[in-house]
């Protein structure tokens, strides 16, 4: 459509622009993403045209898991299965509120970057939403590919319950992570941006898409893992997965 931005870099712009952005449904479950202010930022409709996202369609599954096979690394030994780790006796229900969902990820990026991620964090954590968007568009944009700065931006839009930009954004990270063959985005990272986009989708439009079977892909690999030894990467993917979990189960009881 004219009007609209064309290349990637005018989209992300585009998004990060000075329009804010629409609050949609209630905030993630977990505590440490709920906001303790209300702000209502609006987007109209026309701006996501020409996005990753076409017709109500998701991006394309097959790619992404084409995408998460390249990546893997081989196959780990016969898997331990945990399975009090989801029980009311396991982490989700008894340690989850005691993580630091929202910590530093261990960062192994290039050298300014820490620096300036610390500062987008700085203004997230004062809630000054468009200072925080505006210094991530002039200054982190560059480097939206590095899985730090991405997660750093994803996390700031679920606290601040922009959906219809988290939706937006995580589509086209996983179509540029996709095209660019990364080496700097993990199998299972490119597995919580999926969670992240899921999660955003039934926010917004109430759309299932492949929301339950991922879920139960992600709770199956999480169960493997020992709960003390979860990665700062696996303790977002848990928090995401259970919101993802409770979101469609609430959406599939309201068509019974």
């Amino acid at each position: 459509m004219e009007g609209q931005p064309g290349s990637s870099e005018e989209r992300w712009r585009h998004m990060l622009g000075d329009r804010p952005l629409e609050q949609s449904g209630p905030p993630p479950s977990h505590p440490a993403r709920t906001p303790n202010a209300t702000q209502n930022h609006v987007l109209s409709d026309s701006d996501w045209e020409g996005l990753i996202e076409h017709d109500g369609e998701p991006p394309d599954q097959s790619k992404l898991n084409s995408l998460e096979a390249t990546m893997a690394d081989a196959d780990p030994a016969e898997p331990v299965i945990h399975d009090d780790l989801f029980t009311p006796n396991g982490i989700l229900s008894n340690e989850l509120d005691n993580l630091e969902i929202i910590a530093k990820l261990d960062m192994q990026v290039i050298e300014d970057v820490p620096a300036e991620i610390e500062e987008f964090a700085r203004l997230a954590t004062h809630r000054k939403f468009q200072e925080a968007m505006d210094y991530f568009r002039e200054v982190l944009f560059k480097h939206r590919l590095l899985f730090p700065v991405a997660a750093e931006l994803a996390e700031f839009l679920l606290v601040e319950r922009g959906y219809l930009q988290l939706e937006t954004i995580t589509g086209e990270l996983l179509a540029e992570w996709e095209t660019s063959n990364s080496s700097q985005i993990t199998a299972e990272e490119i597995r919580l941006f999926r969670l992240y986009h899921c999660f955003a989708r039934i926010q917004t439009n109430g759309f299932l898409g492949d929301a339950i079977t991922l879920a139960r892909s992600c709770r199956l690999e999480l169960a493997q893992i020992e709960p003390e030894q979860l990665t700062d990467v696996q303790v977002r993917m848990t928090c995401t997965l259970v919101d993802v979990e409770s979101l469609s189960t609430d959406l599939s009881s309201s068509f019974k």
